[in-house]
């Protein structure tokens, strides 16, 4: 383990592994930052979790579609009934698309305020893992941490 003029402790899984200088850390960030592959796949990572959220989206339109036709109900019965009975195809596609558009605020609030990533994976993040990884040797996968040294 060469940690002698290293400035970074880097750490897989929480065992010391090595360390890397701060010229070595940021060559490893410029050579991931000039990757163009890195940058097209983050950017369908981003699409997969949108497409993600679209689905999980449709998943809750029928619940809130329910309640918002039972909330509807609930304060003005005879106006519900007119409405279902002039055209109750248009109450549901007009029903439908604010159902879907209030599902998607839900869940991307949900999103925030919880910080559920949908399956979100950082490629840079990773790409920059391999490197200190592949520089240092170290074959073994999981968390790579880098630390300043005290």
């Amino acid at each position: 383990m060469n940690t002698k003029n290293s400035d970074l402790i880097v750490m897989v899984n929480g065992i010391s592994v090595g360390g890397i200088t701060s010229e070595q850390m940021t060559q490893i960030d410029t050579a991931v930052k000039q990757d163009k592959r890195l940058w097209i796949a983050q950017g369908v990572e981003v699409m997969r979790c949108a497409v993600r959220v679209v689905t999980n989206a449709i998943k809750y339109t029928p619940f809130t579609l329910f309640a918002w036709a039972l909330m509807g109900t609930m304060q003005d019965p005879d106006g519900f009934n007119k409405i279902i009975a002039n055209g109750p195809s248009e109450y549901f596609l007009t029903g439908a698309y604010f159902s879907f558009f209030i599902a998607c605020i839900a869940l991307i609030v949900e999103g925030l305020v919880t910080g559920k990533l949908f399956g979100f994976n950082n490629k840079f993040s990773e790409r920059k893992a391999w490197l200190i990884r592949e520089r240092l040797n170290v074959p073994a996968e999981g968390t790579v941490s880098c630390f300043k040294r005290p």
